[in-house]
């Protein structure tokens, strides 16, 4: 898939849509061949292009996004808080968000180390005292190339706000480099002034239910292989319940099946449901892939009980949209819950209750005194 340079557009309806297209500057679409191997890369003189990817973008006004953004920032003049920026200034202009970057406090994480906004703010103090090792704002930017930690390829954050969230990669820590002793200074000029950089990545992922293209033959076969695991786990006695109310001892139980989330799991089943579909075409297309761990059995009961008696849970998922894009969602985030499954260790036995760690609430007498007494 080849993703189309575009500038921000006005279009509210679709991310993916064909926009004017950007001029091709330094051979950007090329990955530069220099491996960072996670040290800052200094270059004397030279001004360097990394890029991220930003993907799983949710806005509270207009749903999960089905494309995802390239943006390219310059090292030595861009930082963390003009990739944040961008993000909601491609929004707004798309009318898909009315927030602006400093509406709201906000949080963004990258390489396992968290920046905050809005703290500089708080209680009325502004100066540069106030300014906190994390601060990340429009004083503090945090420019790419002087972060504590170096950007190296592959670096994964995230970043949480009041109405918008995403997910953030590091494609590449120098995509391009730009020598400026063999450019023109007013060309020189004129590059800088095109970025940020913006490239949509479209969505491929069709709206049809029956066609599997959000997932592959080797994820069937794997999610095949750990419902099957589910299966004979939850039908062994692989947890502990206690003996009497004296607590004697414990004896082996069935674990109990996990609480349905009424987030992620209702709002597909919402999606999937509101886009008038039954419940068997949708499980055996989408949700069986999704719910590894379930069984047809109990998803069948939840999604009746939702659709005859608690159906003020989902009936606002994807209200404003079409069939289709309810469809297209339902799919995105059924791989995105699929492959946080296949991503995670097997379900466990439960360790005895005589663990230390295990038992703490049950020797714990404040604990037993309300429980027992």
């Amino acid at each position: 898939m080849q993703p189309q340079s575009k500038v921000m557009s006005t279009s509210a309806s679709n991310m993916a849509s064909p926009t004017s297209v950007m001029p091709n500057i330094a051979n950007l679409s090329q990955t530069s061949e220099k491996k960072t191997g996670g040290a800052e890369v200094v270059t004397e003189g030279k001004v360097e292009i990394c890029r991220f990817l930003i993907k799983d973008i949710n806005s509270d006004e207009a749903g999960h996004l089905l494309s995802s953004l390239y943006i390219d920032l310059i090292r030595s003049q861009h930082g963390l808080y003009d990739l944040v920026s961008t993000v909601f200034d491609v929004l707004n202009d798309k009318g898909l968000s009315s927030d602006s970057v400093y509406s709201h406090l906000w949080s963004l994480k990258l390489a396992g180390f968290t920046y905050q906004y809005g703290w500089r703010f708080c209680g009325g103090k502004t100066t540069q005292n106030s300014v906190k090792p994390n601060t990340l704002d429009e004083a503090e930017p945090r420019i790419i190339s002087t972060l504590a930690i170096p950007l190296a390829d592959g670096q994964k954050g995230r970043f949480i706000g009041s109405n918008i969230q995403f997910s953030i990669v590091v494609k590449s820590a120098a995509l391009e480099e730009i020598d400026p002793t063999t450019t023109a200074q007013n060309e020189m000029e004129r590059m800088r002034s095109l970025y940020p950089r913006v490239t949509e990545v479209p969505n491929e992922i069709s709206a049809d239910i029956f066609q599997q293209d959000w997932i592959t033959a080797a994820e069937m076969g794997l999610c095949e292989n750990l419902r099957s695991h589910f299966e004979i786990f939850t039908r062994g006695k692989n947890s502990w319940k206690p003996i009497g109310r004296d607590l004697i001892g414990y004896e082996p139980c069935k674990t109990k099946h996990p609480e349905w989330n009424l987030g992620r799991e209702n709002e597909i089943i919402g999606l999937l449901m509101n886009a008038g579909y039954k419940f068997k075409k949708s499980w055996n297309n989408i949700l069986k892939f999704a719910f590894i761990n379930r069984s047809e059995g109990a998803t069948s009961y939840h999604w009746h009980r939702l659709r005859n008696e608690d159906y003020f849970e989902i009936e606002h998922y994807g209200r404003n949209l079409s069939n289709e894009r309810k469809i297209i969602t339902a799919k995105v985030l059924a791989q995105k819950r699929m492959r946080s499954f296949l991503g995670s260790d097997l379900p466990k036995r439960d360790p005895h209750p005589s663990d230390k760690r295990s038992a703490k609430r049950w020797f714990d007498p404040w604990y037993n005194k309300w429980r027992f007494n």
